[in-house]
């Protein structure tokens, strides 16, 4: 049976479970769902609704290949063989804290250069939830984190419209090759965006509205899985993690925080 942790504040409800990476299944404000929750899948490896850690590295890798400065490193697969979103999502991590409000899982990590600890932390506020990952590296690592929540869609399975605006659209070609393109994504998007100039905010019909709020440089946006929508704070692009940009000193941690913060129905 699945561990399930219930925070609480004020009105708003948040369900997690240590499974599934320490997947967030649930957030509720006065009864109503803002996730794609989905406490079935929890278990079968879909990862589809509530939201998950992407680490140590976020999307996926066409080559499979990272560089470690003058070294290579094949990136490990995980179950059914597949290679998105790293491997840390299918974890069960234990829980370190928690209190009515707060939780904080580990996961100890034996694996290759990436050898060392991971962290996230949930906190629930009557207006707003926030969460943290962490990585900590034994030796040097290229490391890329992520997060990604799927968001409810309308009753009638419309998406909520999303506001936001970003620097620049990012395209990767079948090698994993990026460019910058000037074009606007087609609608529905799957759309990888770098530079947030306005946080992204879901605003639904019945009045409720939920900003996506984070330090991230990447953002990426998905529309078409009739199941949600997912807008993702990550903090780099595919190609910047296999090409060894985005390298964590040995001894060092990389972090990555999301703040979703709300507004009730009118």
């Amino acid at each position: 049976m699945t561990q399930l942790i219930e925070l609480a504040a004020g009105d708003a409800r948040a369900i997690l479970t240590p499974t599934d990476g320490a997947a967030l299944l649930s957030l509720t404000v006065a009864g109503a769902e803002f996730l794609a929750a989905d406490p079935s899948a929890a278990g079968t490896g879909e990862w589809v609704g509530g939201n998950y850690p992407l680490a140590p590295w976020p999307g996926t890798v066409p080559s499979r290949v990272a560089r470690n400065g003058a070294d290579r490193i094949d990136l490990p697969s995980r179950s059914r063989g597949k290679i998105s979103h790293g491997f840390l999502l299918e974890r069960t991590w234990d829980v370190i804290e928690q209190t009515a409000d707060r939780v904080v899982f580990g996961h100890g990590i034996p694996e290759g250069p990436w050898r060392g600890d991971a962290r996230q932390t949930y906190r629930l506020f009557p207006d707003r939830l926030e969460a943290r990952l962490e990585v900590t590296v034994a030796q040097a690592a290229p490391v890329g984190l992520g997060f990604h929540p799927w968001f409810a869609r309308e009753p009638d399975g419309g998406l909520p419209t999303l506001v936001s605006e970003f620097d620049e659209l990012i395209l990767a070609d079948a090698q994993g090759t990026e460019t910058v393109s000037v074009d606007a994504p087609q609608s529905p998007r799957d759309a990888v965006h770098r530079g947030a100039v306005r946080m992204p905010q879901l605003r639904w019909r019945d009045g409720r509205t939920l900003g996506i709020e984070s330090e991230s440089r990447v953002w990426v946006i998905y529309e078409q899985d009739p199941r949600g929508i997912c807008v993702e704070p990550w903090t780099c692009t595919p190609g910047e993690f296999a090409a060894g940009e985005r390298i964590t000193d040995a001894g060092g941690t990389e972090a990555l925080s999301m703040t979703l913060r709300w507004s009730p129905a009118h």
